[in-house]
Order: structure tokens, then C-alpha cells, then sequence
């Protein structure tokens, strides 16, 4: 994973954001799970974004990952979900930077094309 930090200005104030596992676990603090492979179980539900949904599900959970990201770089900041949903209403640019950021930290998963072995040469003994 790859750490980054991107920077927004929501309601007067600017504020740092963390990407990487520091996002992930506060993911998991704010969807009340503590298990990593139910916070990419509901990470999934972005998918819907790629079909043009955008429902409020969505909206939640995108909220929560820049609020997370936000606590990654500041545990005393103050701001809440609701009010990063609102602005990122008002400032759709935002949203697509965090989202991209987000997607830039995961982990790469590997790929399971490898190249095929070398074939040896075999040399026959002529007689």
C-alpha cells in the first residue's frame, strides 16, 4: 500500500488526509467491525458507483473514508460525516480526489499470471 496525503478545506478549515492501513483500521472503528475483510466487504458496495448509482449508502461510506483518512492524520479532529457528505455535494471535486486517493492506497492484489518455466534443452547422445 501506498500513503499519501491530500488536503481539503471544509467549512473554513483545511484539513490533512492519511491514506494506507491507518485508514483501513479507522474504517473498522467506524463501521463497528474488527475484522479487515468486512471493512472490504462493505468497501465493495462503491462498486455501485461505477454504475452511476449513487445512493446514500454510498454517500455514508464515502463520508466515512474521508472522515477516516481525516482521524489518520489528526485524532483530535472534530468534523462529522454529515457535514463531509455536504460538502462534498457542494464540491464533487473533492469527493473524486478522495475517492481516487483511496483506491491509489489498497493493496495491489498479485497477479496470478506468472511466465511459464524455461523449457531445458535436451542434448541426446548420438551413438
Amino acid at each position: 500500500m501506498t500513503a499519501g496525503t491530500l488536503f481539503i478545506e471544509v467549512q473554513g478549515t483545511r484539513y490533512g488526509l492519511k491514506f494506507g492501513y491507518a485508514v483501513l483500521r479507522q474504517l473498522g472503528v467506524l463501521l463497528k467491525v474488527n475484522d479487515l475483510q468486512e471493512v472490504f466487504s462493505r468497501l465493495g458496495k462503491l462498486g455501485e458507483l461505477a454504475n452511476g448509482k449513487l445512493n446514500f449508502e454510498s454517500l455514508d461510506l464515502i463520508g466515512d473514508i474521508a472522515l477516516a483518512s481525516i482521524l489518520a492524520s489528526d485524532s483530535q479532529a472534530t468534523l462529522s460525516r454529515e457535514d463531509l457528505i455536504t460538502h462534498f455535494l457542494a464540491h464533487n471535486d473533492d469527493m473524486m480526489q478522495v475517492i481516487n486517493q483511496f483506491v491509489a492506497s489498497m493493496p495491489q492484489a498479485a497477479t496470478s499470471k506468472q511466465p511459464a518455466p524455461k523449457k531445458k534443452k535436451t542434448t541426446r547422445n548420438k551413438k
